[in-house]
């Protein structure tokens, strides 16, 4: 197929060497190259050093420290999620401890997935963590937590299940950082209603500066990176961006590599941008892989295959959304024209045997309304002159192809969605097979959106959009000079994309232009237009730019004694509800000498549930780490009145995760507690620390000495009702005046929580008078 005459072949070529390209792939090099001849040896060793970090960055943030690469999430199941982070320390210790947390709310008040993962150098201290016990298609917060700091807030989205309104992605590919500004990444991210971000590869670039001509910015190392060390700077280097970093931040990414990931133009066996002196390839690919899977928040699919990256993720009846390598898994050599002994090879490959058959594989079993292949290089036929245009793209492979569609279109399989990347430029196309109309669709396999680049410079073809897409009638949208993304938008009756550019890319003010909208409508398997943009529908709260204070919230149940509501066991409201309660801390004058400044604005906003204020203290030993005011809640739950009553525990910023505290509760109106024991924070599971459990942790119903403290330590039993330091009968009649003859409000004093204020709760009392004052707390 494809042959034309030579002389005509050599004229495109002539035409196309002015404009400095020459080339299938980008034109970033010369392609005209004889075919290499490589020894294929898959299990050559490779470099395992780690790189000197390097200290001057331009775009480091002191503020994200030890995390300056910030955090990400990727590969989305119903029930999972992989997360990532990078720990940085000069020191480069032996390993490093990184604690991690899942929330479903952004200020992890319910913390529902928590964990402690060691990294060390082998891996550059990159950290990996595959969360699984999620909820399907919920939004989850994380952070991790390392050598005393937290680190910014990522958010996630888990994929659906079962029957799926609608989904929506952004796709993207081709950013190399010398050409421009991530604008791309910041006007995503900024979007706030995705489900993931699709990446068709080229997310690093191994040229030196100047090698793509980019002058914007310069990328470490300055020299083409070959080793495991320069790839992970490489990686490092792009990673400090703040608009990719915020984009990885705000939603979960699934990846492909292409060749820039390793060298341009690579195949299984070698690369255009690769020659004897760089050394062993498969050193170099196995390498680029490595750090590629340390620095990316991947899954990989065949932990016995680190070269394995073709994988599927479902999005329950609406989409299966599957990734491919056309590239390193087993691709052979691109053809060096249509003249070559290859071009016409019908076992030549783009995929490799095991990749095709797992391909039909899954796209015969798909259920789903849509089959979404997310991939590297283009699909349709792209001709020029008569020719094709680019035989590092499918159309140097055309009989695996033909193969594809003829088994999608034999098999009644509808609703194929190609997502493609790599050409710097963007398209829309159908995927004309024999007999294909233009005018009708008829005999398409499927659609195919294109993508431009984030900023790598745009290919140039040596004819404009409207030339190209009268010699190729199957191309319904041809974009040649823009930078930017897509939207695709998919429900049970169209698959819905929208093309946006970029206002510039040369500094970081570019925002994003909607240029067009086609889309492909159930059963159609061809493309039409579409109107757009579609509105946005934000997915949860965004979470902040900087991290967290370095702060542990610890989460207090106590069951204090005083006038419960009978049957149900919670402590009466009424002293909030007749505003016994100040609107500010009690605790700021001795002998709790207490500074904080929480308060309410009114008794309004006052919980409802309150029933008392509270101070929490957190001891190490002898000395007061940390305190904090908090609400005492009718069900025993402490919270932080520091927010106004906000449904976490209370947040300590003087204390380390990890250690453990005792934990001391003053009351106002109540008896006082403590813990038994040092209990260690933060707590597992976003679970209470309940002193309730046990009767031995309640202070009124016991006179067993708890933990001494030091001088200066107060506890106030409720109970002293006339404050003069000891507990009497005239303390009782107070009670019986004032509880049983319902005066508003209320003094505590139903020890045995029998519902009565009476001399039973009196004896109780009595063997702890002589303790009131002395420097422990009892229960």
């Amino acid at each position: 197929m494809y042959f034309k005459s030579l002389a005509l072949l050599l004229a495109v070529v002539a035409f196309c060497m002015p404009l400095s390209l020459c080339a299938q792939d980008h034109g970033e090099e010369e392609k005209l190259v004889p075919k290499r001849i490589v020894v294929m040896d898959k299990d050559a060793p490779f470099e395992l050093s780690e790189p000197t970090e390097h200290q001057q960055r331009s775009v480091v943030d002191p503020i994200m420290i030890p995390f300056y690469h910030g955090v990400a999430s990727g590969d989305p199941t119903a029930g999972a999620v992989m997360l990532w982070t990078k720990v940085t320390d000069a020191s480069n210790p032996a390993s490093i401890d990184v604690a991690w947390e899942v929330a479903t709310d952004v200020d992890f008040c319910n913390i529902v997935q928590q964990g402690v993962e060691q990294t060390d150098i082998s891996r550059a201290y990159t950290v990996k963590i595959d969360v699984a016990g999620l909820m399907p298609d919920a939004v989850y917060y994380y952070r991790f937590y390392a050598l005393g700091k937290y680190s910014i807030i990522g958010r996630t989205k888990t994929a659906p299940v079962g029957a799926v309104a609608n989904a929506r992605f952004a796709i993207v590919s081709c950013a190399e950082y010398e050409n421009g500004y991530y604008n791309a990444y910041k006007e995503i991210a900024n979007r706030n209603d995705l489900s993931a971000v699709i990446h068709l590869g080229d997310y690093i670039y191994e040229y030196g500066n100047g090698g793509l001509a980019g002058t914007v910015r310069t990328a470490d190392p300055s020299t083409e990176i070959i080793s495991l060390s320069d790839y992970r700077t490489r990686h490092s280097h792009y990673k400090l961006d703040q608009d990719l970093r915020r984009m990885h931040q705000v939603y979960p990414m699934m990846s492909v590599w292409d060749d820039h990931e390793v060298a341009n133009d690579g195949w299984y066996g070698g690369a255009q941008n690769h020659d004897g002196g760089e050394g062993n390839w498969f050193d170099r690919k196995s390498v680029a892989i490595q750090a590629y899977n340390e620095w990316m928040p991947l899954r990989q699919p065949d932990p016995s295959d680190d070269e394995r990256i073709y994988r599927s993720f479902n999005y329950g009846d609406l989409a299966d959304i599957i990734m491919l390598d056309t590239r390193y898994e087993d691709r052979d050599e691109q053809p060096s024209s249509i003249f070559d002994s290859d071009y016409d090879d019908p076992n030549y490959s783009i995929l490799g045997t095991d990749q095709y058959n797992w391909l039909i594989g899954q796209l015969g079993a798909s259920s789903a309304k849509w089959k979404v292949l997310g991939q590297q290089v283009m699909m349709a036929p792209l001709e020029i002159f008569g020719q094709p245009f680019n035989l590092d793209q499918w159309d140097g492979y055309p009989a695996e192809r033909e193969n594809l569609f003829n088994y999608v279109s034999s098999n009644n399989i509808d609703n194929l969605v190609v997502l493609t990347g790599d050409i710097h430029t963007a398209w829309a196309n159908d995927l004309p097979m024999s007999g294909y109309d233009d005018n009708t669709g008829a005999n398409s396999a499927g659609v195919e959106f294109v993508t431009s680049s984030v900023t790598s410079p745009n290919f140039p073809f040596p004819i404009g959009e409207n030339l190209i897409q009268l010699a190729n009638d199957h191309m319904k949208y041809v974009d040649l000079t823009s930078h930017g993304y897509m939207v695709m938008d998919l429900d049970h009756n169209r698959a819905h994309t929208e093309y946006y550019s970029l206002s510039t890319i040369s500094d970081n003010s570019g925002t994003a232009i909607y240029e067009n909208s086609l889309k492909a409508n159930d059963g159609d398997n061809h493309l039409t237009g579409a109107s757009g943009p579609l509105p946005l529908n934000p997915i949860g709260i965004a979470p902040p730019l900087a991290p967290p204070a370095s702060t542990v919230v610890a989460n207090i149940k106590v069951m204090l004694e005083g006038p419960f509501i009978a049957g149900t066991g919670l402590m009466s409201t009424q002293l909030s509800a007749a505003n016994r309660m100040p609107l500010s801390q009690p605790f700021a004058a001795a002998p709790w000498s207490y500074g904080g400044t929480e308060s309410f604005s009114s008794a309004a906003t006052i919980p409802s549930t309150a029933v008392d204020w509270v101070l929490v203290e957190l001891w190490d030993g002898a000395t007061v780490m940390d305190a904090a005011a908090g609400i005492l809640l009718n069900d025993g739950k402490i919270i932080d009145a520091g927010t106004g009553g906000s449904t976490c525990g209370l947040s300590f910023s003087n204390i380390a995760p990890g250690r453990s505290y005792t934990i001391v509760v003053r009351t106002r109106n109540h008896v006082a507690t403590a813990s038994a024991a040092p209990v260690t924070l933060p707590l597992l599971n976003g679970q209470y620390y309940d002193f309730s459990t046990s009767l031995s942790q309640a202070m009124a119903t016991g006179i067993v000495p708890m933990v001494q403290l030091s001088n200066g330590a107060w506890a106030q039993f409720a109970g002293d009702c006339n404050a003069s330091g000891i507990i009497t009968v005239d303390d009782f009649d107070l009670y019986k005046k004032d509880a049983l003859l319902a005066v508003p409000g209320y003094y505590p004093g139903d020890l045995n929580y029998d519902g009565n204020v009476n001399y039973d709760d009196y004896q109780i009392y009595l063997p702890n008078a002589s303790v009131i004052g002395e420097e422990m707390i009892w229960y």
